[in-house]
């Protein structure tokens, strides 16, 4: 089955809370993505350590390296930033 996957752009605290809330009811995997990447990259982290706690199997990441690519990730749009 193809999961679906989420990408939020800012990793905030709007951001992160609905990053969070979309992983912990598996809705779909979770891409966090900001101009500042090391607060992306933690928010990403606390998210994939939690999940588990929360019994979720969503995947979380942020935008650099990210291992989750969906067949239709580079036919997305592009923002410049």
């Amino acid at each position: 089955m193809n999961r679906k996957v989420t990408v939020i752009g800012g990793a905030g605290n709007v951001g992160a809370t609905c990053a969070r809330a979309i992983a912990n009811r598996e809705l779909a995997d979770v891409v966090v993505m900001d101009i500042a990447a090391d607060k992306a990259k933690g928010v990403a982290l606390d998210i994939y350590q939690a999940c588990p706690i929360e019994g979720s199997d969503s995947q979380a990441c942020w935008s650099e390296g990210c291992p989750i690519q969906p067949s239709s990730w580079f036919n997305m749009p592009r923002v410049g930033w």
